[in-house]
């Protein structure tokens, strides 16, 4: 997107006698502050709107600069891009399949395939659950299930029937369109998402809670389907909030007054 500031410099040469070399320099001030300003209400959108995401789209915002006049404020990075405009639900078991944290194994008919082992991390109840590496907050009665079964024994992990009332049944999710135009049939999970989790020591001291999911190349077709990002728009956001006629009037202000 391209946004052009209009400044009035032959008028503003003449009021205040600007060579060129002045009128450049405000230019140039202009500019800075006024991608500044941006980028800062960019960020700020960020902050308020995201949540495990937030440190890296911020982070992803770069600032820079094409000629003497001209700023640029660039998002970069597949995912922040993805949360920016959207994405259509896509098949999450293709990239596995191409990981180089992929496992290759020889099958029983002798062919070769590959396994890949997810895990989820969940915050406990209580916690915002915004580090990137949380999957999500546990269910308050899914923490209590699981407090009870490592009471004795700390290894354990939740089994079917420790799991309580609605967190039990698999998730269902229906048929959905991919990008590419095809669609993806109704899928039903073949266990509980809380199945499996359990508490896991960290070799640098505490715990987290975790489970994990196994893909390979004999996993369901259907059973890693993403189903889309919807689009923040947090740059159109920004550009709507930023008072963009203020923060060019106050740098001509004040280079006006440092003349």
């Amino acid at each position: 997107m391209i946004l052009p500031i209009q400044i009035d410099t032959q008028s503003l040469g003449d009021e205040f006698q600007l060579g060129q070399s002045d009128v450049d320099s405000l230019l140039e001030a202009v500019t800075a502050q006024a991608r500044a300003a941006i980028a800062i209400e960019w960020r700020n959108q960020a902050k308020g709107e995201l949540g495990s995401t937030r440190s890296r789209y911020m982070n992803s915002i770069i600032e820079g600069q094409e000629g003497r006049f001209t700023g640029t404020i660039t998002l970069v990075g597949q995912l922040p891009n993805m949360i920016e405009n959207g994405a259509s639900a896509f098949d999450m078991k293709n990239g596995f399949a191409n990981s180089d944290k992929r496992k290759t194994v020889q099958r029983k008919d002798g062919k070769l395939g590959w396994y890949l082992t997810i895990p989820f991390t969940y915050a406990r109840p209580g916690s915002l659950g915004e580090s990137e590496k949380f999957s999500g907050v546990l269910p308050i009665d899914v923490n209590k299930a699981l407090l009870k079964v490592t009471e004795e024994d700390p290894d354990a992990s939740l089994g079917a029937s420790d799991i309580p009332g609605e967190y039990a049944i698999p998730k269902i999710r229906k048929e959905i369109k991919l990008f590419d135009g095809s669609l993806a049939p109704e899928y039903q999970n073949k266990s509980s998402i809380y199945s499996g989790l359990k508490v896991q020591k960290n070799p640098s001291g505490g715990s987290q809670v975790i489970s994990f999911r196994r893909v390979s190349d004999n996993s369901d077709d259907n059973s890693w389907i993403h189903t889309g990002i919807e689009a923040r728009n947090l740059a159109d956001k920004a550009l709507r909030e930023v008072k963009l006629d203020e923060v060019v009037g106050d740098v001509i202000d004040v280079f006006l007054n440092e003349l």
